[in-house]
């Protein structure tokens, strides 16, 4: 995915856009299916395998919501390169029996120790627009049936996680603890988006993820960067239609 860092990238404070919904009035148009799984290809297969999903239809918000972007998981070792000429690369990288997250900008180097875990971590094949600041990168653990997500930023220097925001989703996908299912995407350029189930048939809650930082014009480091679900409410995704149908309910 394409972002602008400056010369100064492994130093900025980065934060994630909020962006609004466009108005209702928009005419249908069509999108890939949003299907319960994250598109995605392991690195360790040399073959890429594409799919043929089943288009959407609905408003034009929507419907560029709901477009996913092919993301790979990267195992360690693979790293991610920007394809807009930046030359930043981010990979995990094995140091001492411990996975890293490694994000390069030439001679410039920040890492972050991933916590242990039961599960092998694998990091996506995208780099987050996060507005005016540049950038950030997601690592994923998957376990049983849910997936976990945690996005990385930096901050005074420093390769750190974002904090979940208390009384949020959580980021990722799989089963809610009361049964319901969760799915995160993300879009063409490079918004993560999650739909909650809402326990009636079709309907979903919305939201789209921030990362806490500075406002417009710069500001005071956030040296503990937080992760933040925007509401936009419920959406009615039929996925029994063809093509399937998304829209607001």
């Amino acid at each position: 995915m394409k972002s602008t860092l400056g010369p100064a990238a492994l130093t900025a404070v980065l934060s994630l856009a909020l962006l609004g919904l466009v108005g209702c009035g928009d005419e249908p148009a069509a999108a890939p299916d949003p299907s319960p799984t994250q598109a995605s290809t392991p690195a360790s297969e040399q073959e890429t395998q594409v799919t043929q999903a089943p288009t959407v239809e609905g408003p034009a918000d929507l419907v560029a919501i709901f477009t996913e972007a092919q993301v790979a998981e990267l195992r360690a070792g693979s790293p991610t390169v920007a394809d807009d000429g930046t030359g930043i690369t981010a990979e995990l990288v094995e140091r001492g029996g411990r996975d890293q997250l490694q994000v390069r900008n030439g001679s410039d180097v920040v890492t972050a120790t991933i916590p242990e875990d039961a599960d092998t971590p694998y990091l996506l094949d995208v780099q987050l627009e996060l507005g005016q600041a540049g950038a950030g990168w997601v690592v994923g653990h998957e376990g049983g049936d849910s997936t976990r997500l945690t996005v990385y930023v930096i901050r005074a220097g420093r390769l750190v996680p974002a904090t979940p925001t208390p009384g949020d989703p959580d980021l990722g996908g799989g089963f809610t603890p009361e049964g319901g299912t969760r799915r995160t995407w993300f879009d063409a350029a490079g918004q993560a988006f999650t739909r909650v189930a809402t326990g009636r048939p079709d309907q979903y809650r919305l939201y789209r993820w921030a990362v806490s930082g500075p406002g417009e014009g710069g500001g005071t480091d956030d040296l503990d960067p937080r992760l933040v679900a925007e509401d936009l409410g419920t959406v009615c995704v039929t996925e029994s239609a063809t093509p399937v149908v998304v829209e607001r309910c």
